[in-house]
């Protein structure tokens, strides 16, 4: 299982309609609650080896999904966020 894809950006910029918006598509699972938090923990990161276990436990992706996502806005501010979610793809 792999995250294709993350919403990032300010706030009141329309994220949360745009959250909305995908969680209404049939082929699209969004992470159980927006603004999962993963990627601007430090704690997760102290370590070399990071356990996405945790931050797989935020989706419940089926067979009819095509696409996994997430809605963390605060990514787009947080200094080591872009580094971390480019090395987990």
């Amino acid at each position: 299982m792999k995250v294709d894809f993350l919403v990032c950006g300010a706030q009141k910029s329309g994220t949360t309609t745009l959250d909305a918006y995908l969680r209404e598509h049939p082929e699209i699972c969004m992470s159980s609650q927006k603004e999962v938090h993963f990627f601007d923990t430090e704690e997760r990161f102290q370590n070399d080896r990071v356990d996405y276990s945790q931050y797989h436990a935020a989706f419940s992706s089926d067979s009819s999904h095509k696409r996994i996502g997430e809605s963390t806005p605060i990514y787009m501010y947080w200094h080591e966020a872009p580094k971390r979610i480019w090395q987990y793809n």
